[in-house]
């Protein structure tokens, strides 16, 4: 049985499930934005990963570092996962997070059965966000106007933006940390693309290929940036399949 783990808030309904899947949020998200694929799993063990500073570990310093993080997480998944099966899935930030965490658990001799991806570019393509955490916080505003996820009226909120803004802005350092060294995984790679993701584009996500020795399956997915959000139940659908091997 999984310990609670403050990397792991949430408890799932599918303990004595073998298949484990770990999730991690794009940036400004938080693990909850994972608590319904909990519900809706049948016979899969989801389990949100909670970064450092962030929603139920609020009072802890920020992580601010890719590479930092991605050790640690793998370390608290190898100790949970205890043989059974490992599955990772991330969104935007959350998809080089993921790799990363895959990178480590290899090097700690854990099978990473299958890693799935979405809306990011691959790891070994050096692509500027147009916010950079050098930039003003109105910089910020807008570029999170323009991808979406957020109600406007939140973020026209000067009170609001004091919450808002802090995690957000540690999140973008974790981007702006990484450093591609010429990593594969070799396990296989799982990725969609959103039909109206200007950032990430089925195109630009094809490159995936080349951050794996396994193989590499692009679908592609309706919506914008956010689609995962805003598919619900129909995207988890898709993710459960894969990891049940069922054809998408």
């Amino acid at each position: 049985m999984m310990m609670k783990n403050c990397w792991f808030p949430f408890e799932s309904e599918r303990k004595n499930s073998e298949k484990l899947l770990f999730c991690f949020h794009h940036a400004g998200g938080t693990a909850a934005i994972y608590r319904d694929w909990i519900k809706w799993s049948d016979e899969i063990q989801v389990i949100p990963v909670e970064l450092p500073g962030k929603a139920t570990r609020m009072g802890e310093q920020y992580a601010e570092n890719m590479d930092t993080v991605a050790e640690s997480i793998s370390k608290e998944i190898k100790k949970v996962s205890a043989g059974k099966q490992v599955w990772l899935y991330g969104h935007s930030m959350g998809s080089v997070l993921a790799f990363s965490v895959a990178c480590y658990l290899e090097m700690q001799n854990v099978k990473v059965e299958k890693l799935i991806v979405s809306g990011r570019h691959a790891p070994q393509e050096q692509i500027d966000d147009a916010y950079q955490t050098y930039m003003d916080d109105e910089v910020l505003v807008a570029e999170m106007k323009r991808v979406g996820g957020t109600p406007v009226e939140f973020l026209e909120n000067e009170e609001l933006l004091k919450f808002i803004l802090p995690p957000l802005k540690a999140d973008y350092k974790i981007n702006e940390s990484y450093v591609y060294d010429g990593q594969k995984v070799h396990c296989d790679i799982v990725g969609y693309a959103g039909s109206m993701d200007l950032d990430a584009p089925l195109a630009l996500m094809e490159s995936w290929k080349d951050a794996t020795t396994g193989t590499f399956i692009l679908h592609e997915a309706q919506g914008a940036h956010f689609f995962p959000i805003e598919l619900g139940y129909s995207f988890w659908k898709k993710i459960e399949n894969n990891i049940l091997s069922v054809s998408v």
